[in-house]
């Protein structure tokens, strides 16, 4: 039985800080990169990989969102590529969104949706000072989005504190959620438990603790360079 609910943790006391979950992600996936973002303002860079995530989150919203309007598959694949084409023709190539429209097309045939769908759904705690933004609500089921064909702790915390902001916001118990990885056509269930729950709130604790004892020269890097956007600020203003 889940104990720590959303609406029934104990507020947090973080001297009029406010967090976003992007930032408590950033924190999860490496403090330099939240060092990086949250105290210097720095944004991850819009290389061509951001392009085509930001192009396949609004394709599989548009799937999505138009499921049940068509008949058949290559109906719909045809609607997702002509809007997908005439917002991303100028920096992605025609083959490239013909293929993620078709990714995103085959994947919501595989898992189509288990109930009403809205999107990109803004929650904020008082509770936690913490605001996110949920991808998709299917029904009462948070739905998070990733283009990747792999799972990262960072992607759990970020479902688990949708899911502790959801319960304090609208107080719905939250069980279990869903990330979709686009990458790999999978649909992975996670059971948002205690130990997952308690997980995501100590990031929350280690963050404050960072912001208010900051000492960049004790930062503890993750090793993640090679898929960080910003590792070469990194090495630059950290001297990594």
């Amino acid at each position: 039985m889940v104990k720590l609910r959303g609406y029934l943790v104990d507020g947090f006391d973080i001297y009029g800080l406010r967090f976003n979950v992007r930032d408590l992600v950033n924190y999860c996936f490496c403090p330099a990169k939240f060092y990086l973002t949250r105290f210097l303002g720095l944004s991850d860079k819009l290389g061509i990989d951001s392009i085509i995530g930001r192009a396949t989150h609004f394709g599989y919203y548009l799937v999505s969102e138009n499921y049940f309007r068509f008949n058949c598959r290559n109906e719909l694949y045809r609607f997702v590529l002509n809007f997908l084409f005439d917002r991303f023709r100028d920096c992605l190539s025609k083959f490239e969104i013909e293929r993620i429209s078709r990714y995103v097309v085959d994947f919501r045939f595989n898992f189509p949706p288990i109930g009403e769908v809205k999107f990109e759904v803004e929650v904020y705690s008082n509770r936690f000072n913490v605001s996110g933004c949920i991808d998709l609500i299917e029904g009462d089921v948070l739905v998070e989005v990733k283009c990747r064909d792999r799972l990262y702790e960072c992607d759990l915390i970020q479902l688990c504190w949708y899911a502790l902001l959801f319960e304090d916001t609208f107080r719905i118990d939250v069980n279990y959620g869903f990330i979709d990885l686009i990458g790999a056509m999978r649909r992975v269930k996670v059971n948002i438990d205690d130990e997952l729950r308690f997980k995501a709130i100590n990031t929350l604790t280690e963050a404050i603790n960072f912001t208010l004892n900051f000492n960049y020269s004790k930062i503890k890097f993750t090793g993640k360079c090679d898929v960080c956007s910003l590792r070469s600020e990194c090495h630059v203003m950290i001297n990594l």
